[in-house]
């Protein structure tokens, strides 16, 4: 089976719902902008649109204008409609590749896309259902948008689109992550509610296993934030205030935020990530690199995704007594992606750190190297975490005419961006790398066969 140029037609995909959600992000419907703000800024406000809208549609989340404060009910759905069709698109591109890879080693059987899509629009009523109770019975505040605006809520949490504020997410945090959570395990956990599609497309051992040690991941990222986060000199060893906060913060509530984190690129409120110490911030980057905030939406996305396909590979192989000349082909594979998504992570907070020396102001105070890898783990893992970093070389204070000589706004922007098309883009690029080395036309070895 012809392995599908899936990386190349999502990017394709990806310009094209940018190009879209920034006219229409220009309208007045969907964010009003004074007459002043577009005389003297409308080439910023252009800008703001289009890092808004590639934002949504890469299932990032991060803003240049104010959720609440700019955008209308109009443009908050827009921004919604990107994030929702981006994910759907890669997903259905991702289950393509899978599909060849396995019938390739004829070792597995991928579902059709519309089956998974019909699990996760169940997965979107049951979440939408469930935080528009909690807003009409007063289980939470609805952020003064109503139980519509709930229902969203449950759509960006299940779908990790990252477009809801702290506000939003505080008052039903652990409905939210519970919800994060079970999208995160993808489609194969899901395909065990129907047992008949469980035996044709699951490998059940190593789907399991998988979820197992996300699960078991995350509780060890929530310990190291309750550690990391323990209160330090006078307040830890006298009652008082500090220390009442401290144990209000238990490990339910460090484990619902290393999870929305993750699983929906939400934050759960609470202390803002500029205030936490720089190992919390190390473990949270780590979060959104694991996925699934990288792994999106319905089972399988980003980076995960090639841990599905490379363990479901190694399970089939095993059985079938293949897995000898194979099996170096996908551990070099795995290593390469791990390689390639910490070097993004690494390489994308250097830059922004650079960034902000050219351009910020000297009376503020310079980002630390943990500070930049969370916002930049924070974008290529697909995540509405920030330390502040990605604002401040995105901020309109660097228009020219105010104390510089050029636009310096567009190198911080077009950085980000670009560092948002990456963690999207080149994971697909990699599974589809390896989708190729397994088919007929490749010896395991690499070398093309001649025919």
């Amino acid at each position: 089976m012809r392995v599908p140029k899936a990386d190349r037609w999502l990017l394709l995909a990806i310009v094209v719902l940018t190009v879209g959600g920034t006219l229409l992000l220009r309208q007045a419907p969907c964010r009003a902008v004074s007459e002043r703000d577009e005389a003297y800024f409308g080439t910023y406000v252009t800008w703001q649109a289009a890092f808004d809208a590639l934002s949504a549609t890469c299932g990032v989340g991060l803003l240049t204008s104010d959720w609440n404060g700019d955008y209308t009910d109009a443009g908050r759905w827009t921004l919604t409609g990107l994030g929702t069709l981006g994910a759907v698109i890669y997903l259905v591109l991702a289950l393509r590749v899978l599909r060849a890879m396995g019938a390739s080693l004829t070792i597995w059987a991928t579902p059709p896309a519309g089956v998974v899509l019909g699990l996760l629009g169940a997965l979107v009523v049951v979440a939408g259902l469930l935080c528009g109770a909690l807003a009409a019975t007063g289980g939470a505040d609805d952020g003064g948008g109503g139980p519509l605006a709930a229902v969203r809520l449950g759509l960006v949490a299940v779908l990790s689109l990252g477009l809801a504020t702290p506000e939003e997410v505080a008052g039903r945090a652990g409905v939210l992550a519970g919800l994060a959570w079970l999208a995160a395990l993808g489609w194969p956990m899901w395909l065990f509610l129907i047992p008949a599609l469980t035996h044709r497309y699951v490998q059940a051992r190593q789907a399991l296993l998988v979820a197992a040690t996300y699960t078991v991941l995350l509780a060890l990222f929530a310990g190291g934030l309750m550690v990391f986060e323990l209160p330090r000199g006078g307040a830890a060893l006298r009652p008082g205030p500090d220390a009442e906060v401290a144990e209000a913060v238990g490990y339910g509530a460090r484990f619902s935020q290393v999870t929305l984190a993750s699983g929906a690129g939400l934050r759960a409120g609470g202390t803002p990530e500029a205030e936490l110490r720089d190992g919390s911030k190390v473990l949270l980057s780590l979060a959104l690199l694991l996925g699934p905030a990288s792994y999106g939406v319905a089972g399988g996305l980003t980076w995960i995704l090639l841990v599905w396909a490379v363990t479901g590979a190694l399970f089939g192989l095993r059985q079938r007594g293949d897995a000898g000349p194979h099996l170096s082909l996908w551990c070099s594979s795995a290593l390469a992606a791990c390689f390639l998504l910490g070097a993004a992570a690494v390489v994308g907070a250097l830059g922004l750190i650079l960034i902000e020396g050219l351009s910020g102001s000297r009376f503020a105070h310079p980002p630390g190297f943990a500070d930049a890898l969370l916002d930049a783990s924070a974008v290529i893992g697909g995540g509405n975490l920030t330390t502040g970093v990605v604002a401040s070389v995105t901020s309109e204070n660097l228009i020219s005419g105010k104390g510089l000589p050029a636009n310096a706004y567009a190198l911080g922007m077009g950085w980000v961006m670009l560092l948002m098309v990456i963690g999207r883009v080149v994971p697909l690029l990699v599974l589809r790398r390896l989708a190729e080395r397994v088919s007929p036309d490749w010896k395991h070895q690499g070398t093309k066969v001649s025919k």
